[in-house]
Order: structure tokens, then C-alpha cells, then sequence
């Protein structure tokens, strides 16, 4: 795979932010992010992707076969035969995993329908993930009079986002905006991106 992030961007995000260590999981995480935004705009220019509510119907539908398919395996135990036992717990898993991610799909429709830019809005909610989560940092911002909105997560956003967004990347003062609006980021799903 091709990294999302060069030499060149890598440097000025760790120019940003002097003294904080990124680790490589946080890079990872980066990537990410930076990689799902440029899927969900290309998805958006070609109109080939399902809504989201598309998906979670696919979801909901395989929830339903897969629980008909462990009654059917629950119906069909025999004693002593340990296959069963298996096969009902793989089962059990699988419905775990999609009731997870269907989870996952209500809380991003709930937390951006308001969005004009939802792919905009949940990059900004994974970098801030990155930022309190696996560099530990604040989500916060400050406000001079000489200088307008600053703050170390300011200036981690503006490199992040920069070389992707270029000449849309929101101003310092709407970077604290989204600060402001995603203050507590919530985990969508209750898993960490990427786990």
C-alpha cells in the first residue's frame, strides 16, 4: 500500500506539534482517516456507493440469516456431538460483530445527517480520535486577540488536513468551530477505528 502521508506532509505535522510523539499506531491512524476521506469523495463524485442506510439494511438482513441459520444449528444438536457447540459459538460471534457495526452506521448517520460535507466532518472526528486518544493531547483551543484561534490541536488539524483539503482547509477560527462542536468525540460503534 501506498502511504496517504508523504515525507513532506509527516514533517509538518510533527512541526505543528514540537515535543509530541507520534506513535505509529497514531500514524496508522491517520492514514486512515486521510484514506476514508478520499474513498467517501470518490464514492460521492461517481454515485456508486450505497447510503448508508443501504448499508445497515444489508447488515440488518445478514443479522436475520445468520440468527436463522444458529436456530437451525441449535435445533439440530445432537448430544455428545461437539460441531454444534462450535458452529453456534462462530454464530454467535458473527451476530455480535454485525449488531456492532450495524451500531456503528446509526451513530454516524445521527452524527452527521446535519453535515453538508459528512466525509469533512467525520475526517475532523478521526483526527481528533488520534489526537485524545492516541497521542493523549486535549481537545481544546485558545483565542489571543493578536494571534485568533490557536492551540496545539489547531495547528495538528491544519497540518493534517492541509495537503488533503488545500485550499478548502477551514481558517484557524472554524478549525476551533469543529473543535467546539466534536469537543467529546465519541467512539462510533463503541470500537476504536481500525481494531
Amino acid at each position: 500500500m501506498i502511504p496517504v502521508i508523504g515525507d513532506d506532509h509527516r514533517r509538518a505535522i510533527l512541526e505543528a506539534v514540537p515535543g509530541v510523539t507520534i506513535t505509529p499506531a497514531a500514524w496508522k491512524e491517520l492514514e486512515a482517516a486521510i484514506a476514508d476521506y478520499e474513498r467517501w469523495h470518490r464514492w460521492q463524485l461517481l454515485r456508486d456507493t450505497p447510503s448508508y442506510k443501504a448499508k445497515r439494511d444489508g447488515l440488518w438482513r445478514i443479522a436475520k440469516l445468520n440468527k436463522a441459520l444458529a436456530d437451525a444449528w441449535h435445533a439440530e444438536k445432537f448430544r455428545g456431538d461437539p460441531l454444534p457447540d462450535q458452529i453456534l459459538a462462530v454464530l454467535s460471534e458473527w451476530q455480535q460483530e454485525i449488531e456492532r457495526r450495524i451500531s456503528g452506521y446509526d451513530d454516524v448517520v445521527q452524527e452527521f445527517s446535519h453535515s453538508q460535507d459528512p466525509g469533512r466532518d467525520f475526517l475532523f472526528w478521526q483526527i481528533m480520535q488520534v489526537w485524545t486518544d492516541e497521542l493523549g493531547g486535549k481537545a481544546g483551543r485558545s483565542y489571543s486577540a493578536k494571534h485568533g484561534s490557536t492551540g496545539p490541536l489547531i495547528r495538528f488539524m491544519d497540518a493534517v488536513v492541509r495537503p488533503v483539503l488545500g485550499d478548502k482547509t477551514p481558517t484557524a477560527h472554524t478549525l476551533a468551530d469543529i473543535i467546539k462542536r466534536h469537543k467529546a468525540p465519541r467512539r462510533y460503534g463503541g470500537v476504536k477505528r481500525g481494531k
